[in-house]
C-alpha cells in the first residue's frame, strides 16, 4: 500500500492493511485496528498526493462530508458491524 501511512498520537498501537476477503461495492477494503488490548489514543490512515495536477483547477469532491475531522471520541465504533456511514 504505497504512500499510505498511520498518523496519530499513538499510531504504534494500531495496524492497517488490505483485507482480501472483505469487499465493499466489489472493491477491496482497508482495515485499521488496534494491535494492543487498550490503545492509548487514536490513529488514522492517511495518504498524501502531489498537488501539481490540480493547481489552478476547481475540484468537486462528491460524497465528502463538510466535517474536516470527526474523531468520534464520544461514540467509538465497537466490534464488527455491517457497512455504515460514519
Amino acid at each position: 500500500m504505497q504512500r499510505w501511512f498511520l498518523s496519530g498520537e499513538r499510531a504504534e498501537d494500531y495496524e492497517y492493511g488490505i483485507d482480501p476477503k472483505l469487499k465493499y461495492q466489489g472493491k477491496t477494503c482497508m482495515y485499521l485496528r488496534p494491535r494492543v488490548p487498550q490503545p492509548r489514543d487514536f490513529a488514522a490512515v492517511m495518504q498524501m498526493i502531489k498537488a501539481n495536477p490540480y493547481r489552478n483547477k476547481r475540484m468537486r469532491l462528491d460524497g465528502v462530508d463538510t466535517h474536516l475531522l470527526d474523531n468520534m471520541e464520544d461514540r467509538p465504533i465497537q466490534g464488527t458491524t455491517d457497512w455504515r456511514t460514519y
